[in-house]
């Protein structure tokens, strides 16, 4: 169905108002009821109006302003009467039919209230969608800002991550640069350590002799850290005998280096780390010696 301006334009404000003369309302209610999209216009017009009382709420007119319109009225419709005729003698003058009285004309400036109030309602109604409009906005935004603290505080979760990892990696990495420093350094002799168990695949443990100093430094890295009654002890294996050479612990990337100090045998056959009860024990504990080495 064509749009209508002057119904959507003119009508639907008072309508939604409910200030239309049957006839108007009539004729509104038949050029809505073939055409769905000015329906669903009026709908919401209507809706509107009935959230103006929210919006803007009523305001007391002033006792000045209510009594200068009634001075007025009262002004115009003494304008608008007839003058009264002068009285004449009985006998001197023929009673004439006296002319039908007009109507008072209607004040000029009511014919404009209708659509001076139309304009107001309108700009009401207008202003209550913008507001609706607006506040599902704000709504979309602080969905948008809680995503956002949401993704945020995941990307912070994940950096802390790599920061943890990053200082695992160079810790790693200067162990490893410490290890090279000991097999380069001159008359300095070394041993390789490996895990005999299968459980921990990736430690490795250098023992470096310094000949001259007649002590060692035992490196050890990827081996988990235990719990605290338990420790990782070192052996050197001489004759088949072991002889303990110190309790050590690793930190959270298992990594550790204990000095063995001087005094050591001439010749040992092997070194041992075994996993012993905190304090150490006087002899490897049968089957926990986990990582071993041979003898130089």
């Amino acid at each position: 169905m064509e749009r209508n301006p002057r119904i959507e334009e003119e009508l639907f404000p008072f309508y939604a108002l409910d200030a239309l003369t049957d006839e108007e309302k009539a004729e509104v209610e038949r050029y809505v009821a073939g055409n769905p999209a000015a329906a669903a216009r009026l709908a919401e017009l209507t809706l509107a109006a009935s959230e103006l009382n929210e919006v803007a709420p009523p305001l007391t007119p002033s006792p000045a302003v209510k009594a200068g319109l009634m001075a007025r009225v009262e002004a115009d419709l003494r304008a608008t009467q007839p003058a009264a005729p002068l009285a004449a003698p009985p006998a001197a003058r023929r009673p004439t039919p006296r002319p039908p009285l007009e109507a008072p004309s209607r004040p000029w400036w009511r014919s404009f209230m209708p659509l001076l109030a139309g304009f107001a309602a309108l700009a009401l109604i207008l202003s209550t969608l913008a507001i609706r409009q607006l506040s599902g906005e704000v709504g979309e935004l602080r969905a948008t800002v809680a995503t956002l603290e949401a993704g945020s505080g995941t990307l912070q979760t994940r950096i802390d991550a790599l920061s943890t990892e990053n200082e695992t990696l160079r810790q790693q990495l200067a162990v490893r640069d410490d290890l090279l420093a000991q097999y380069t350094q001159p008359g300095a002799l070394t041993m390789t350590i490996g895990d005999i168990t299968g459980a921990n695949p990736d430690a490795r443990a250098v023992l470096t002799l310094d000949p001259t100093a007649e002590a060692a430094t035992l490196r050890v890295a990827n081996l988990p850290p235990l719990p605290a009654d338990e420790t990782y002890q070192a052996w050197l294996i001489v004759d088949d005998a072991p002889i303990s050479v110190g309790t050590f612990t690793v930190d959270e990337a298992g990594i550790a280096t204990h000095v063995i100090p001087g005094g050591l045998p001439g010749r040992f056959d092997a070194v041992g780390i075994s996993i012993e009860p905190a304090g150490g024990s006087q002899t490897p504990t049968p089957g926990n010696i986990i990582l071993l080495g041979g003898a130089f």
